[in-house]
């Protein structure tokens, strides 16, 4: 009897780290939403919806993006921020990819996370 007990018990808690870690990495990678991201910087906010999009020099689609994103979004601020000279900032929201692009309100709060041109052409 004692032990199936501990037989459980070890199996119970190799779950709760599978899924912690699950949840950390999913978070990690915008999987989840956008919850977990920090706030955007309050010198990049607008007064209302601001996009952010991390760019590369040698990002071929990046113009297309933020073109089409102040084009369907005349209201919002669309902003650039250069991930090879801002590091730090792209680390903070995991970019990998360029562009990626953060959507955030008045107050900072990312409210959308979009990875790679396709994800904002389809959001947009």
């Amino acid at each position: 009897m004692t032990g199936r007990l501990a037989v459980l018990v070890v199996l119970a808690a190799v779950v709760a780290v599978a899924a912690w870690a699950y949840r950390r990495r999913s978070v990690r990678d915008g999987i989840r939403g956008p919850g977990g991201l920090p706030p955007v910087p309050a010198e990049l906010l607008g007064p209302g919806t601001t996009w952010v999009i991390f760019t590369t020099p040698l990002c071929g689609s990046c113009a297309a993006v933020e073109a089409e994103l102040r084009r369907s979004r005349p209201d919002d601020t669309v902003v650039k921020v250069d991930a090879t000279v801002h590091a730090a900032l792209a680390g903070a929201y995991d970019v990998r990819r360029a562009p990626t692009v953060l959507r955030a309100g008045a107050d900072g709060r990312v409210t959308e996370r979009l990875v790679g041109p396709d994800a904002v052409r389809a959001r947009v």
